[in-house]
Formats: structure tokens, C-alpha cells, sequence
């Protein structure tokens, strides 16, 4: 006879992370031109750091900072990139650059990229794709949270 003996660890379900956006607050949603944004998701690529996305009523700004330099790049919310700018309050928060170029991937076969940040600065990042020539559509979202300041960062206001 074998006897195994094996440990499982579990998690409680308010430790879950909470994605649904229909019960949040959004408070931005910008949707912009796939094809025209890729310029901005090029220089989002090489950035090895945290990038920080601040939107307010006029515009969608991304940005780093690291010991090479500052990188910024700011859309109006009038640029011919956006198709759809919605902003009920000001945003600004820092995500993993790792994290934002996976959820980017997609932007070399979707026609628009729907970037939506929520109260509790949770992003999501939905690519539309066409995916027959009669209309049909697909979608992928990908979700980031803030990233975690380090110790020795001062919380931005």
C-alpha cells in the first residue's frame, strides 16, 4: 500500500481581485485608431519601467522616468487617433510595463483600442478585431492593475 500525504493551500474568495467593471466606477474611456497609435505603443516598448497614464478632460498622456531619460507622449483628446474621449474625473496612475505591452500585443490586428481606468485605477485594455469580411467582430481585454510604489516613493496626489 502507498499512503500520500499532500498540502493544499487555499485562498479565501474575498482575497480575489474584483474585475467587473459593470459594478465600478469608470471614470475614463478613451477609444482610439489602432492604426494611428502605433507610434505611441512603439516607444511604450522599449521603456523598461513602471509608465504612468495620467488623462484628464483634454488629453491621454503616457509617460516614464528612468535613469536614461524621461519619455512622454500626449494625445489631445481632439487628435484624430481618438475616436471616443470620455473623462468624469482626473486619472493618474503607474502599471507595469511588462504588463501593458502584453496587453498591447494585439494592436497589430485590431482596428480600435478601448482604454477604460476605473476608481480604483484598475485598467482595461480591449482590442476590437475584425474577424471576417461581413463585419464580424471579436474582442480581447486584458487587465492591469497599479502598480505598487516602492518604499521610498512619495504617493502622488
Amino acid at each position: 500500500d502507498i499512503v500520500m500525504h499532500c498540502q493544499i493551500n487555499t485562498y479565501d474568495v474575498e482575497d480575489c481581485a474584483d474585475f467587473n467593471f459593470a459594478k465600478s466606477t469608470v471614470l475614463t474611456k478613451v477609444i482610439l485608431n489602432s492604426e494611428h497609435f502605433k507610434d505611441v505603443v512603439s516607444t511604450i516598448q522599449s521603456v523598461p519601467d513602471d509608465i504612468k497614464i495620467q488623462i484628464t478632460d483634454n488629453s491621454i498622456c503616457f509617460g516614464a522616468s528612468s535613469i536614461f531619460g524621461d519619455m512622454s507622449n500626449e494625445i489631445p483628446s481632439d487628435s484624430s487617433i481618438v475616436e471616443s474621449f470620455a473623462c468624469t474625473a482626473p486619472v493618474s496612475a503607474k502599471y507595469s510595463s511588462h504588463m501593458l505591452r502584453q496587453g498591447l500585443k494585439p494592436i497589430n490586428f485590431s482596428q480600435k483600442l478601448s482604454i477604460r481606468i476605473d476608481a480604483r485605477d484598475l485598467l482595461c485594455i480591449q482590442h476590437m478585431i475584425e474577424v471576417d469580411e461581413h463585419g464580424g467582430h471579436a474582442f480581447t481585454e486584458v487587465y492591469c492593475v497599479p502598480a505598487v510604489p516602492d518604499d521610498d516613493e512619495q504617493p502622488e496626489d
